[in-house]
């Protein structure tokens, strides 16, 4: 099929957008809750009846139980646009086979429909380029044939209504409601729809019989017009919608019957294909490979925006088709729209959660630009932040609750990722701090005081952020959990400081700062411990959430994996660091000290500092060589050998 725009728009958008539309169809397939919606309304409403009419009689009761199973087997098949009307009487059945319909039929039914639906979707969404552009005409094809049977039927619907009311207006008249406007609409929608069909079924096909389709398309697509305006009878004129999509019908399988083959055989060629890059680079190659094909994250974040931005519109112009009475506000219908809409499945859920994790990457891009950092690609923060956001949510159950418990819950979650932001934000920065603070003398002025800005910026805003939060919500366990990790970032930019400062002392003090070591040493372990206490903390408030709010698999499995890698693993390795430090100082003490005389006699310089070893505290090795006992304490947690003759120094 030749489309002469499409050549407009690059190939590598126009390979993500046309995915898009199948996004569409399966998100929308998983908010049909048809199954959910028997068991909620329908079967606990006849298991109520007994509670209800307790004073009743048991007959009254059985009636009014089988008068309530006919309503509900009404608006039940009504949800099927009368797929079963001609088919099942409702007021026949038994309460037993209606029950049976209600609860197993219609369910299983309404599974097997939606899951064909997502498969067929999820398939045509990964498809090759060509074959994708073929899929998407199939796909126009179908909802423009159901749209022109739409609005026919609204037609003749309208034209029945007319002719009810005994209207004295002649055949001609009786079309839908706007007189010639309405006739001059639907005609040039239905024209708009012939030439949209004969444009994705007809390109193959020769100009004259593309020209003769089109017109017998056309034709047919006026006959429900037609029949109005003449004044069919009724059987005929009901008949019409059907009527006037059969050549558009047929046109549509056998381009589907004919493209069979080629379909089949791209499968089997895909599936062996599969397999072969399976063997060859293994099941996280090929998954590596096809998502750098399909461009997962630019595909989830454009279908996601995309239906944030329809139910915006929606919500602000027409809040009687979002469900709502009156006109929401701006930040209101923005978030019920990002929010409430863009989390109400899992699909759209990946959106958000891809949306999410592009702002974070670019937030912390900001700060790594701003600091000068120069290997800021190797900071992947969107990664983390789109694990940490879909883990938050599904441990929440986001999807299973109600509208507004589910945009509730997401800004607790938000905030969750706003703390774990300042943290990585906080990482990047000492980092920084760590290099400038090791050799500033050619270090550029600004490069410090933009870091020491960043830490104030570290220091302000988590406190702001607490503020905001106790003074706008009651206290629970959750917002503990934000003020742990926030207080944490405070802790820990202190320590970052204290830090800094000691490095920069020792950097432009004449002289060696003998102390340095035990003096960075003491301030990380302290910094260790404060981690290590705000872990237990964080353990305990997760096990209070899921012994006495939320529970869940999800969530004991996270509260096992925080308490082994943040507790556990942390505490052994602070114990295996503390008994290495308390064996290198037993080691260190077990060299002799050196005397004043010893050391005037050699009237030499450490090996490992090069600076004078008169002076200062130094330790002779049993080879008889002298060095600083802060240069040989460090040197005994690299090597057990004499830096000088290589010789052992301990037996």
């Amino acid at each position: 099929m030749k489309m002469d725009f499409l050549q407009l728009i690059p190939s590598s958008t126009l390979d993500v957008l046309l995915r898009v539309p199948f996004l569409f169809i399966i998100d929308n397939t998983l908010n049909t809750e048809l199954p959910s919606i028997i068991r909620t309304q329908h079967v606990e409403a006849v298991q109520s009846v007994d509670r209800l009419s307790g004073n009743g009689s048991k007959l009254n009761r059985e009636q009014y139980k089988l008068c309530l199973l006919k309503d509900i087997g009404k608006d039940t098949l009504s949800l099927f646009d009368r797929f079963f009307e001609n088919t099942i009487n409702i007021d026949d059945c038994p309460p037993q086979s209606l029950v049976f319909f209600l609860v197993i039929i219609i369910p299983l039914f309404s599974f097997i429909f939606k899951s064909a639906v997502i498969a067929l979707a999820g398939l045509a969404s990964v498809l090759d380029s060509d074959y994708l552009r073929a899929a998407c005409a199939n796909l126009v094809s179908v909802l423009m044939a159901y749209y022109s049977y739409r609005s026919s039927c609204e037609l003749v619907r309208a034209a029945g209504a007319a002719a009810l009311l005994s209207s004295p207006d002649p055949p001609g008249d009786r079309h839908s409601g706007g007189g010639t406007l309405g006739l001059v609409l639907y005609c040039n929608s239905q024209l708009l729809t012939a030439l949209l069909l004969s444009r994705c079924l007809l390109a193959d096909l020769p100009n004259r019989l593309q020209r003769l389709l089109r017109v017998v398309m056309f034709a047919f697509l006026q006959l429900p017009l037609i029949f109005t305006c003449v004044g069919a009878p009724d059987p005929l004129l009901s008949r019409s919608p059907m009527l006037s999509v059969c050549p558009a019908a047929c046109l549509i399988n056998a381009q589907l019957l004919g493209n069979a083959d080629r379909l089949v055989g791209q499968s089997v060629r895909a599936v062996r294909n599969l397999c072969r890059q399976a063997r060859a680079l293994g099941l996280e190659g090929v998954i590596e490979q096809h998502w750098a094909r399909l461009r997962v994250p630019l595909l989830l974040r454009v279908f996601w925006l995309l239906k944030a931005a329809y139910y915006l519109v929606t919500m602000l112009l027409l809040p009687a088709e979002a469900g709502g009475g009156e006109s929401p506000t701006l930040i209101g219908a923005l978030q019920a729209a990002t929010l409430g809409r863009g989390s109400e499945n899992l699909l759209s859920l990946l959106g958000m959660t891809a949306v999410i994790s592009w702002l974070s990457q670019l937030i912390v891009l900001c700060f790594a630009k701003f600091i000068s950092l120069h290997d800021y690609e190797e900071w992947q923060y969107g990664t983390v932040s789109a694990m940490l956001f879909f883990l938050l949510a599904l441990q929440a159950g986001i999807t299973g609750l109600p509208a507004d418990d589910r945009v509730s819950r997401l800004y607790r979650n938000l905030c969750l990722m706003v703390s774990a932001l300042l943290h990585f934000v906080h990482n990047m920065c000492q980092q920084v701090m760590q290099r400038v603070a090791s050799a500033p003398a050619g270090v550029p002025l600004s490069v410090h005081l933009r870091v020491l800005s960043l830490c104030l910026f570290l220091l302000l805003s988590p406190m702001a952020f607490l503020y905001v939060l106790w003074t706008s919500y009651e206290a629970g366990a959750w917002i503990l959990a934000v003020t742990a990790f926030s207080v944490e970032v405070l802790f820990k930019v202190l320590f970052t400081l204290l830090l800094y400062a000691a490095s920069m002392l020792e950097a432009w003090r004449e002289g060696t700062f003998e102390d340095l070591d035990e003096t960075l040493y003491y301030i990380r372990g302290a910094s260790n411990v404060v981690e290590f206490v705000f872990g237990i903390f964080l353990f305990f408030n997760g096990g209070y959430i899921f012994i006495f709010e939320s529970g869940g698999i999800i969530r004991g499995v996270m509260l096992l994996i925080h308490a082994y890698f943040n507790i556990w693993q942390q505490a052994a390795n602070g114990l295996q660091a503390l008994r290495n430090r308390w064996l290198s100082l037993a080691r260190l003490h077990s060299l002799s000290p050196a005397s004043e005389e010893l050391l005037q006699s050699m009237g030499d310089v450490c090996a490992i500092c090069y600076s004078d070893l008169q002076h200062r505290d130094c330790r002779v090795t049993p080879c008889r060589h002298v060095f600083h006992s802060a240069c040989i304490r460090r040197w005994i947690a690299v090597s057990m050998d004499c830096p000088m003759c290589h010789q052992a120094m301990f037996t």
